[in-house]
Order: structure tokens, then sequence, then C-alpha cells
């Protein structure tokens, strides 16, 4: 498994989400399928995730993905893509 940095350089931003993983509440589009997310990162970049935790919702546009290590990947959305891959030790 190559380095998480390594795979998170290799993502070619912006990565568009399908328009069906979101709902719009309040006049606002909101992100409402948060697997969308997962299933839109590379796969050697999905390894790293630990899938037994919960995908958490930081802010509107920003979300926490565990990592195996207890790191989070912080994951920006702008409109309806994703903008920003990095990593945090916490939040």
């Amino acid at each position: 498994m190559e380095d998480l940095r390594i795979a998170i350089s290799k993502i070619k931003l912006p990565i568009e989400l399908p328009a069906a993983a979101f709902s719009i509440k309040d006049a606002q589009i909101r992100l409402s399928d948060m697997i969308a997310i997962v299933n839109a990162l590379r796969d050697n970049l999905r390894d790293y995730l630990d899938t037994e935790q919960t995908i958490t919702s930081v802010t509107d546009n920003i979300f926490a993905l565990p990592l195996k290590d207890t790191r989070y990947l912080f994951v920006k959305l702008q409109e309806c893509s994703i903008v920003s891959v990095d990593i945090v030790s916490r939040y």
C-alpha cells in the first residue's frame, strides 16, 4: 500500500459527485449521501479509511472521514465537487 500522502497527491481535483448524492433543504444544496464521497475517491485511498467508524460533517461543506490510523481525511466540497483533501490529526 502506497503512502497516504502520495495517494492524496495523485488525486485530480475537482472530483464531481453525482447529483443524486445531494438534496435541497432551505434553498441550499446539501450532501445527503456521504458514501458518495468515499465512492469518488481512488481505490488506493479508500484502503486507508476506517469503515467501522462514522463520517462526520464538520461544517456544511467539510467532512471528516476516519482513517485506520486514528487520523481523519478532511474532504472539502464546493458546489457538487470535492475540491480539497487533507489529513488532520483531530478536529
